[in-house]
């Protein structure tokens, strides 16, 4: 595992528990909002943790903790994705996933097989192409479908999860978001994550953040959108 940041615990990034967050170094996506730029490439110069004490920690505190989170980047590039994941289980942590859904065999073989707990999916933009690689920097027609495949995967794979969108004034349009609501309308729980302009991937972009306040109105002209919840 190529790791490049970790957090030893936080009560905010799994739902419900306690947990170690692991930051999995490399991406294939360029989100110009990305707020993990350091993570999305890898360079003979970064400077990598070493994965075997990582490990150590989590088996020294896997008493006090209730499980670990592996984010990124894009975990599911990594090969031995699976390997560090059994190792998390055999010390009793539950293990949540977050991801891009471009990699979709990878995520369906841990599913099909039970290995994660929770699934976190960033849906980036309305379920079209064009509007998608808008917000992807780069973006094949099959990385799409891989997208697509991932979101029906995980709403009927039978475990925890939620989809999130980071909300981008510049990007989004409430016309946008409300599209994005009839793409997930059958989904258990959508999280609506404000834009933050603080060590982003793209600075120059003329981006910005809607309020709470405009996204509750944009929630009030749908009528309510009874799966959103906006993350202060």
């Amino acid at each position: 595992m190529q790791i490049g940041g970790f957090i030893k615990q936080s009560f905010i990034d799994y739902p419900g528990k306690i947990a170690s967050v692991v930051f999995v170094a490399g991406c294939n996506l360029r989100c110009p909002f990305c707020h993990n730029p350091s993570l999305v490439e890898i360079s003979s110069h970064d400077i990598l943790l070493d994965e075997r004490l990582i490990f150590e920690y989590l088996q020294h505190h896997s008493l006090l903790l209730d499980g670990v989170v592996i984010t990124g980047g894009e975990p599911l590039l990594q090969k031995d994705l699976p390997v560090w994941i059994e190792k998390m289980k055999s010390i009793g942590l539950s293990v949540k996933l977050d991801t891009n859904g471009t990699c979709f065999s990878a995520l369906q073989e841990l599913l099909l097989n039970r290995k994660v707990d929770f699934v976190a999916m960033d849906v980036k933009h309305v379920l079209s192409f064009e509007k998608y690689r808008q917000a992807t920097g780069i973006l094949t027609k099959k990385l799409f479908e891989n997208i697509l495949s991932s979101i029906r995967l995980i709403m009927e794979a039978g475990i925890a999860y939620e989809f999130r969108t980071t909300v981008v004034k510049g990007l989004h349009s409430q016309e946008d978001l409300l599209l994005m609501a009839h793409d997930l309308k059958y989904a258990r729980r959508w999280i609506w994550q404000p834009y933050q302009a603080v060590n982003v991937l793209c600075p120059e972009k003329e981006f910005s953040s809607f309020s709470d306040a405009e996204l509750e109105a944009i929630l009030h002209a749908a009528g309510g959108i009874s799966n959103v919840q906006i993350r202060k």
